[in-house]
C-alpha cells in the first residue's frame, strides 16, 4: 500500500461504490452500472469489493473484481479526480492482487479500453500484459485483454 493511502478495507456498501464510480468517471464515455447492477454483483460469493483512501478521510477510490476457481477478473476500478496520482489505484490493484494470490488464484484478468492511456500505464506498471483484443467491446474503441500471473505472488 501507498504511506498516503493506507487505508483499504472490503466493503458491501453498493450505495458507496456506486457514488465513487459516478464520480470517478463524470465526464467520460466510461459505463457506469447502476446501483441495482452493483448490489446484486456484490451479492454474489466471488465478488471482492475494496474502498481506499487515507488514513482517517473519505473514501478516494473503490476497486471490484471477482474470483471463479484459480482465475481472479477486474470488473471496475476508479479513484476521485482528487485522488488521483497519490498511489491510490496502485494499492487498490496490490491489495486485491495480493489476496487473489493467496486464495489461489494463478491469473488476474481485465479489459480496458485501447484508447484509455491512463489506465493502460497503470496497468502496465501493475505487471499487467496484453494478451488478446475485443475490437468493437468499448464505444468508439476497441477494448485490450490484460493479464498479471499470480504465481510469484504465492512463492514470494
Amino acid at each position: 500500500m501507498a504511506d498516503n493511502c493506507p487505508r483499504l478495507e472490503e466493503t458491501a456498501d453498493a450505495g458507496l461504490i456506486a457514488g465513487l464510480w459516478q464520480a470517478s468517471y463524470r465526464g467520460t464515455a466510461a459505463t457506469v452500472w447502476p446501483l441495482v447492477e452493483i448490489a446484486k454483483t456484490l451479492r454474489q460469493p466471488a465478488t471482492l469489493a475494496l474502498i481506499g483512501g487515507p488514513a482517517g478521510g473519505p473514501a478516494g477510490g473503490f476497486i471490484l473484481a471477482r474470483q471463479t476457481a484459480d482465475e481472479g477478473e477486474i470488473l471496475a476500478l476508479g479513484t476521485l479526480p482528487q485522488a488521483r496520482r497519490q498511489g491510490l489505484a496502485l494499492s487498490l490493484v496490490g491489495h486485491l492482487r495480493d489476496h487473489l494470490a493467496a486464495r489461489g488464484a494463478g491469473r488476474l484478468f481485465l479489459e480496458v479500453a485501447v484508447d484509455n492511456a491512463a489506465a493502460r500505464a497503470l496497468y502496465g506498471r501493475c505487471g499487467f500484459a496484453v494478451v488478446g483484443s475485443r475490437p468493437g467491446y468499448y464505444k468508439g474503441a476497441g477494448g485490450l485483454i490484460m493479464a498479471l500471473d499470480l504465481s510469484a505472488e504465492r512463492e514470494g
